[in-house]
């Protein structure tokens, strides 16, 4: 018995020597922590963030270049009905011998001298209606590319701000799960002595333990989920993170978007949005298509001129030097091309219905879309203002657990669970307001880039940043 006895205290003693290392170490940990997070903050403001996702995003680059691409498409079709001008001529030498046959017998002659040839020619375009067609499907692809680009602007503005409340929102987590430690540390402290004076138990001890060692492990899980995000914003935007900072977690509960109409909002969207305005676009493109296989049946006429001059060009000339002028129209007249023509447009026909169907069913999928965001964004401000008042509850509950241990009624274990409460509703209050916010960001998508409404956005959140950090 006496033996059992010692064993069980050998290895409270052992746990109670690594509880002394072990906050010696924690110590130098958390001092690291906090200069990590200083406290919550760090440089980069979301415009800074925004800048330097434009200025690396490689799908933003390639929507710019699409952009340029697509509009060259206007020169070439306009190109089409243009005069073309050419300039065409030969220069050499000639040295040529001719024989006839005679009753006489052969007789042969030698031409030797220069052979030239130059030709101007203009050709104008009068009757062309498969070409003008061509020229409106060309500027509904330029319009395209354009709204494309808009679309990957707003996409990257979206990945930049994301990355950049996730940060903030991991060191916060991080910052409620710290404060913890100290708590923890204490009853595990308390635990050890009350059971050396004969008043706890062996069972108390090892529960204390393990609770510090939960904690540690909390602390450390958030550790980890920050320095993720921190590589996240750092490919995303290409910016050194920067701890000693100047901005925090912005605490907007309700922004000027959940003051907007519901109604309002969507006709704003269904009208300027860039993805809805794309779409249309391109039903555009395809029936500027239709039109011109149907114009392929239809007759063209050009008017063509040229000049020509020429010396010794042929066996006739030799010896002649001569100028042509010519002026006149040329046309053709599509007769029989073996069904192709008919083919085309029966095929270009369905290439257009589907377009057609295409942009319906965009415009259905983001109104949905709209429909369950507004939705998500109006619960969302409820559950934080219950988080809110949870969170409160709860460090209500942490100010009297360290009174009543101030007077002897309460125990550090106790402390330490009413931080870990606060620390935990902290964590919830923190993912409701990064929800929140990404909710309105995908509202915010849905416009484009260019309203009014994302820079609205943009310098509420700057702004609000920069003064919580002040605050703190």
């Amino acid at each position: 018995m006496n033996s059992s006895f010692s064993l069980q205290t050998r290895r409270i003693q052992k746990h109670a020597l690594a509880l002394s290392h072990s906050r010696a170490s924690l110590s130098q940990w958390v001092m690291l922590a906090a200069c990590l997070m200083a406290p919550g903050v760090f440089a980069q403001t979301l415009k800074d963030a925004m800048a330097g996702a434009l200025s690396i995003d490689p799908s933003l680059r390639s929507a710019s270049y699409n952009r340029d691409a697509s509009a060259e498409n206007v020169a070439q079709a306009r190109a089409r009905l243009l005069p073309q001008v050419s300039l065409q001529g030969s220069d050499q030498k000639l040295t040529q011998t001719t024989t006839q046959d005679t009753l006489l017998g052969p007789n042969s002659r030698t031409f030797s001298g220069p052979s030239k040839n130059y030709q101007m020619s203009l050709r104008q375009a009068l009757i062309r209606p498969r070409d003008v067609a061509g020229l409106d499907a060309a500027r509904a692809q330029k319009e395209n590319g354009e709204l494309r680009y808009q679309t990957e602007l707003a996409d990257s503005r979206l990945r930049a701000a994301g990355v950049w409340l996730d940060v903030l929102a991991a060191q916060q987590t991080l910052q409620a799960y710290t404060q913890t430690l100290d708590p923890y540390e204490r009853a595990a402290e308390q635990e050890q002595n009350r059971f050396k004076g004969g008043e706890g138990t062996r069972d108390s001890v090892l529960e204390a333990r393990a609770q510090l060692e939960s904690a540690r492990a909390m602390v450390a899980d958030s550790r980890q989920g920050l320095l993720a995000k921190q590589a996240a914003f750092k490919l995303a935007t290409g910016l050194p993170f920067e701890p000693m900072g100047k901005v925090s977690l912005p605490q907007i509960k309700r922004s000027f978007l959940n003051a907007l109409d519901k109604q309002q909002l969507w006709e704003r969207i269904s009208q300027t949005s860039s993805d809805i305005l794309a779409s249309r676009a391109i039903e555009k493109v395809q029936q500027s298509r239709l039109k011109q296989s149907d114009y392929d049946h239809y007759p063209t006429m050009d008017l063509v001129a040229s000049y020509n001059q020429a010396q010794n060009d042929a066996t006739s000339t030799q010896g002649i030097r001569y100028q042509n002028k010519q002026v006149g129209v040329q046309f053709s007249v599509p007769i029989y091309s073996g069904g192709a023509i008919t083919s085309a447009q029966r095929q270009q026909l369905a290439v257009y219905e589907a377009s057609v169907a295409d942009r319906q069913s965009l415009e259905l999928r983001i109104e949905q879309d709209y429909q369950n965001v507004w939705a998500s964004q109006q619960s969302q401000v409820e559950r934080i203002a219950a988080g809110e008042m949870l969170l409160e509850a709860s460090l209500d509950q942490l100010t009297g657990a360290k009174k009543a241990l101030a007077l002897g009624l309460k125990t550090w274990g106790e402390v330490a669970q009413a931080q870990s409460a606060v620390a935990r509703r902290t964590a919830d209050q923190v993912n409701n307001l990064i929800t929140l916010y990404k909710t309105q960001l995908r509202l915010l998508r849905m416009l484009p880039a260019q309203d009014p409404y994302w820079e609205q956005w943009t310098e509420l959140f700057h702004a609000e940043s920069v003064k919580v950090s002040t605050a703190r």
